[in-house]
């Protein structure tokens, strides 16, 4: 039976079962009333925020949500300051009320109305298409991003960093947004007049394919092209000689004409027609270029470089189907083309050999990628952060090549402390690698105890076996381990860990064999990349960061001491039972519910992969 207004039950009686505190009673002591049935996960869910304390909440859930289609309204709990609110329908937005500690909010509704958004937001992403008032943005928000803007919406001058994915034809005109934007990102093409004159960052993330016929402002210091299919013979009324950073992250494929004179940062990624045919701003410090096809002579590039990126995407070995012999002309790189100044240096090429010629030797952050050799000396001495791969995808380890001769090893310097190795495994067997390196990430598999043990004798602090690495039973981890990440699968012996590790990250690749965590570890992730359901051990009571990706949980399987009760933050990449609330230790600080629209009966929990505290958790 389901009470509604104006129906048999009195008034009274009406008033008394919208109220959502009384709600709550009579869930826990009434449940045999057949409402409860389709809404057992709201009186769950509210539990939950509530007695956790949540802070961070996402609800994704379909139709109604938990509110079904009877008339209760529904406050969110005052200790939410972040809430998505997504999938549901108007009528269920229309029964919730949103408190003033909400400071950032993710809506998605059919209509919007005065008042729903409170005051006391901050930042507003927001997808609608009807507005019942212009003004039903408040004027406390600074951020704003519109998947659409209709064209009776009025933006507040408090806003300034605004995100427009699209807008209608009546609000795309001069002086309809506020001179108060400092940071525009636009998914259309704007009208002349469009950009406010504050805008110093300006974004365009959709295609620009017709003729460009607006100006930038003279206060835009920084622009960006995601996508540009336009001619820019006319660039230089349209990038002025103020900007200072001009990045195309597309495939470009004319010249460009004009670089602005005051440019500091230049980025240009996917342009597989780019050619080095004209001098670069003289102020340059920042050069990033992917699939150059052309030779980089002494004096082209600017000698004021801190930062170089080259990635070349051509083959030298051969020039109008002729084969070259000469390995100068071979060379894409001349000897003292990249400028001293250079600090940070990054170079791709099939065929390049390093020499102690080529690189600058105050280079301090280094990754070099080939099938060349690396010569002894290559490597400046004043290098801290270095990355050393072969040209091949390190997936194809059968195609590696020996890049480091014997007569001939590279040396590593004994400044650097991350280490990437994307090598063949001599490399490692010979234990090249200086007991200056704290943090190591090694993307070749790892076969002999002679490499093992290598490793365990390194003063390592954070040791990534990335690329589905399967490190063999013998691996003595260094005693100083405090990150680790690997995979195991089921033919595998299990790892003794040392008791240091705070920060694991497993993948299981199939069925697996026990694997003991130990009690120090305070930040815990698990992927299990097979379909059936596994259950892990159970948690260890350190763990305060509980990370399940692509997991399922078999939960006949676990009870609730099964999750520790330090555990503080926890997320779920997958769909999950919404059983598991129940399961989960009190009180949680992060955790986010959405719906799964394959499953009927239930809602389930989703927490969002971009959640910052996971993130951070791992630098």
């Amino acid at each position: 039976m389901t009470f509604q207004k104006n129906n048999d039950y009195n008034e009274l009686f009406y008033k008394i079962w919208r109220n959502v505190y009384l709600n709550r009673i009579i869930y826990q002591y009434i449940p045999s009333l057949d409402i409860v049935l389709n809404t057992a996960s709201f009186s769950v869910l509210e539990s939950q925020i509530e007695s956790n304390g949540l802070k961070n909440v996402n609800l994704d859930l379909k139709g109604n949500g938990p509110l079904g289609d009877r008339h209760m309204m529904w406050e969110i709990p005052k200790c939410v300051t972040k809430l998505s609110l997504k999938s549901f329908s108007t009528h269920a937005l229309q029964n919730i009320i949103l408190p003033n500690s909400v400071t950032q909010l993710d809506l998605t509704s059919d209509i919007l109305w005065k008042g729903f958004i409170p005051v006391s937001c901050r930042a507003l992403r927001l997808s609608t298409r009807q507005i019942l008032s212009a003004d039903c943005i408040p004027k406390s928000i600074t951020r704003l991003d519109l998947q659409y803007c209709p064209k009776n919406l009025v933006i507040p001058s408090s806003v300034v960093h605004l995100k427009i994915m699209g807008c209608d034809l009546e609000a795309n005109v001069a002086g309809f947004l506020p001179n108060s934007i400092k940071q525009l990102f636009l998914g259309f093409k704007p009208a002349n007049g469009f950009i406010p004159n504050s805008v110093e960052n300006l974004l365009f993330l959709d295609f620009l394919m017709s003729e460009i016929d607006f100006v930038i402002p003279l206060s835009v210091k920084n622009v960006m092209f995601s996508f540009l299919d336009a001619p820019l013979d006319g660039m230089n009324h349209f990038l002025h000689n103020e900007l200072k950073e001009l990045t195309i992250s597309t495939r470009y494929q004319d010249k460009l004409p004009f670089l602005p004179s005051g440019l500091t940062k230049l980025n240009f990624t996917n342009t597989p027609t780019f050619s080095i045919d004209k001098p670069f701003p003289v102020n340059l410090k920042t050069l990033i270029l992917s699939e150059v096809n052309n030779q980089i002579k002494v004096g082209t590039l600017p000698m004021n470089l801190e930062e170089l990126s080259i990635d070349f995407n051509f083959d030298l070995t051969r020039q109008n189907n002729i084969l070259v012999q000469s390995q100068q002309e071979r060379c894409p790189l001349m000897a003292g083309s990249i400028p001293r100044t250079v600090k940070n240096l990054s170079l791709k090429c099939k065929y390049l050999e390093f020499k102690d010629d080529i690189i600058p030797r105050d280079v301090e952050i280094l990754s070099l990628s080939t099938m060349g050799e690396f010569k002894k000396g290559c490597i400046p001495s004043k290098v801290s952060h270095l990355c050393l791969r072969n040209f091949w995808k390190e997936s194809h380890h059968s195609l590696l090549m020996d890049t480091i001769s014997k007569e001939n090893q590279c040396i590593i310097p004994t400044s650097v402390t991350v280490l990437i190795i994307g090598l063949d495994r001599y490399f490692i067997r010979n234990e090249t690698i200086p007991q200056s390196v704290t943090h190591l990430k090694i993307t070749t598999p790892l076969y002999q105890t002679l490499e093992t043990n290598c490793i365990s004798k390194l003063p390592l602090r954070k040791l990534i076996l990335d690329n589905g690495i399967r490190p063999p039973a013998c691996l003595q981890f260094p005693l100083q381990l405090t990150h680790l990440s690997f995979c195991l699968e089921s033919d595998m012996e299990a790892l003794f860990l040392p008791c240091t590790i705070t920060h694991l990250h497993i993948k299981f690749l199939s069925q697996s064999t026990h694997q003991p965590i130990p009690e120090s570890v305070i930040y815990l992730r698990v992927e299990h990349s097979n379909t059936q359901s596994m259950v892990l051990n159970p948690i260890p009571h350190s763990i305060q960061y509980l990370d399940f990706t692509q997991y399922y949980c078999d939960l006949s399987k676990i009870s609730k001491e099964y999750f520790s009760s330090n555990i503080k933050h926890i997320r779920f990449n997958n769909n999950v039972d919404t059983r598991l609330l129940e399961l989960l230790p009190s009180p949680l600080r992060s955790i986010i519910i959405k719906n799964n629209s394959n499953q009927k009966d239930y809602n389930s929990i989703y927490i969002n992969t971009q959640f910052e505290v996971f993130d951070k958790c791992w630098c």
